[in-house]
């Protein structure tokens, strides 16, 4: 029923802002559907090259974006088990991953690491692990009060797979369960709704194929009343979520933060009716002397800034080092979701700005220069593939020990967020507030 699915898919808000934000999630959301398409058509009638086309799409997804893994490997794994000689069914599913082992053994390469810096930088914060898990809630919570129609089908994708029994559809809906845990783990994200969209296609499909017949004319009212009632509905969106676009989880509603700028009114006016403070910024920064910023976004100001300057990102999304060191303060209420503030070495800047290794603490000296080497080094050099090798066995972790009981100075990151450096400062270095010098803003 396309009607029913239709009407699912522009009710749910984080499905519509999500898939129109330049993000990744269209795609995730085109091979997912495919991959259920493929996993409920294949149902009572395997065929021989559902193994690889089933391969091929997982392999698809997962090169989209990794953590959507949960929800892919129980679609695989009923694959598998689809009938027929298994070692023949397991041969075709590898053939369809091989594009997916192909890239992380070429990151690994290439990059030094098969995950991307923002895993790192996201995930690797040593916040403790309950107060992710009542941030991961809370997303919840936020996505059930700002856009009720989406968590409300992926319940109801998961009651229709109650009510029609079947292993490849309990498959779809472990997928969704695994998906689930896993975002409420990690503490969802900063951006409402975007983490749950994948379920909630996943959802959708379901109900529009399997729901009883007679259900849906109530399920497509409920929907539209939806749509017509809440404020934030895709229909009635007029004005920002509450708290000017951000609750107080620090979970936002980027859309209603960002039209402002960068929407389709904004650019048919050219610069916009309000100036894009990133633009405006960046730009200053370009015509200054200042051979590097500091800043906790990088995204607009980076590009508007140009290639010939350095923006440093104390959230570690863009640096491989300041990814994977601990949360500036991992305590509750010191760090938003997602963006997670790291605390500077002393001598840090001083090497990004001079190009020299600046820093005197004997072990993150010697990570600094491992991290140089993985990233500008001869590609088959033995030391740079040693380098790799070291890190990804966990090299990096023991360096990080040893710096953190070496009692070495951090500066904290306010201190220098924002403020204007020259190469002076940088050849001077820049004092550490801890030893009872605070840099002038």
């Amino acid at each position: 029923r396309p009607w029913v699915l239709l009407i699912l898919l522009v009710g749910s808000k984080a499905f519509v802002d999500s898939s129109t934000a330049g993000l990744e999630n269209p795609l995730a959301h085109l091979l997912l559907a495919l991959l259920v398409l493929r996993t409920a058509a294949g149902e009572g009638r395997p065929k021989a090259g559902g193994a690889l086309v089933t391969g091929l799409l997982a392999s698809a997804l997962l090169l989209t974006r990794l953590d959507l893994a949960l929800l892919a490997v129980p679609l695989v794994a009923v694959e598998v088990r689809a009938g027929g000689p298994v070692n023949r069914r397991a041969g075709l599913l590898a053939a369809g991953l091989a594009p997916l082992v192909a890239w992380l053994g070429f990151a690994t390469l290439y990059f030094g690491s098969p995950l991307p810096t923002t895993a790192w930088a996201k995930l690797a914060t040593g916040i403790p692990r309950p107060l992710l898990l009542r941030q991961g809630l809370a997303y919840l919570w936020n996505s059930l009060r700002w856009d009720p129609v989406t968590l409300g089908v992926v319940a109801l994708g998961l009651a229709v797979v109650v009510a029609v029994p079947s292993g490849r559809l309990r498959a779809v809906a472990a997928g969704t369960v695994l998906h689930l845990a896993y975002v409420v783990w990690i503490g969802g994200d900063f951006m409402s709704g975007r983490f749950l969209t994948p379920v909630f296609v996943v959802a959708a499909f379901l109900v529009a194929a399997r729901l009883p017949e007679r259900w849906a004319p109530w399920l497509v009212a409920a929907v539209l009343a939806v749509l017509m009632a809440h404020p934030l509905s895709t229909v009635r969106c007029v004005a920002p979520s509450p708290g000017g676009g951000t609750d107080g989880w620090g979970i936002a509603d980027e859309r209603a933060g960002y039209r402002p700028y960068t929407g389709v009114r904004a650019l048919l006016a050219r610069e916009g009716s309000v100036p894009n403070p990133w633009r405006e910024r960046a730009l200053a920064f370009r015509e200054s002397a200042e051979p590097l910023r500091v800043r906790a976004a990088v995204g607009m100001f980076g590009y508007w800034a140009g290639p010939d300057k350095m923006v440093v990102d104390v959230v570690g999304v863009t640096d491989p080092l300041l990814a994977r060191l601990p949360a500036a303060d991992p305590s509750a209420g010191a760090w938003r979701i997602g963006h997670v503030p790291r605390d500077l070495p002393e001598g840090y800047l001083e090497s990004l700005g001079l190009g020299r290794n600046r820093i005197g603490e004997p072990h993150l000296r010697r990570w600094l220069a491992a991290e140089r080497l993985i990233a500008c080094g001869p590609l088959w050099s033995g030391e740079r593939l040693a380098a790799i090798a070291a890190r990804i066995l966990g090299g990096h972790r023991r360096l990080l020990r040893a710096y953190r009981d070496s009692g070495a100075c951090e500066i904290p990151w306010r201190t220098v967020l924002w403020r204007r450096l020259t190469v002076e400062d940088l050849r001077a270095g820049i004092p550490c507030p801890s030893r009872g010098h605070v840099p002038s803003r």
